[in-house]
């Protein structure tokens, strides 16, 4: 099962870590990620900086990657 994945952020991710985001999340802490682009996008303009960063990830299943779908 591959899929791809987007994130948006005011930063650079070079290697996910749920445990930098805020605790006041909709879900509480974790690393959010959607597969529509648009919604990454209003993500990554949430923030009101400069820096909008949209990235993208392929996820291949498996592994030992805890996960909740919506």
């Amino acid at each position: 099962m591959k899929k791809i994945l987007y994130h948006g952020s005011e930063n650079i991710i070079e290697q996910p870590d749920y445990r930098k985001g805020a605790k006041t999340n909709d879900y509480g802490r974790g690393f959010y990620c959607t597969e529509e682009i648009e919604l990454a996008k209003e993500w990554a303009c949430a923030f009101g900086g400069s820096s909008d960063i949209l990235a993208e990830w392929e996820y291949c299943g498996g592994g030992n990657l805890p996960a909740k779908t919506f």
